[in-house]
């Protein structure tokens, strides 16, 4: 299954939106699609379809850019954040307003 765009964001936070928009852009570019939009021990992962053995490089270069940087953007909101675990060991990245809220209604 091929995510759109719209698609893609909706499975992720609105904090994360913006890099799912980034790499949903440049794949499609490079002639590949977005196959699958998660959130794996605190950071976004996203995996593609086939692309040109000659993209792949860049491609996943992208992917593991945008990786590394959900790792200090709030999934939440897209305020600066890092990653966490709670009580019931999920991972997840939050600034500490998220996290707060988190933790009050969770509480």
């Amino acid at each position: 299954m091929s995510y759109s765009a719209e698609d893609a964001k909706t499975v992720v936070g609105k904090g994360w939106a913006p890099l799912v928009e980034v790499a949903h852009l440049v794949i499609t570019s490079m002639g590949g699609t977005i196959e699958d939009v998660k959130e794996k021990y605190g950071c976004l992962r996203i995996s593609i379809g086939i692309i040109l053995a000659s993209r792949a490089d860049k491609a996943y270069d992208l992917l593991d850019c945008l990786e590394y940087a959900s790792g200090y953007i709030c999934e939440t909101c897209g305020e600066p954040g890092w990653v966490r675990t709670d009580d019931h060991w999920w991972i997840k990245t939050r600034c500490d307003e998220c996290e707060a809220a988190y933790v009050r209604d969770h509480s």
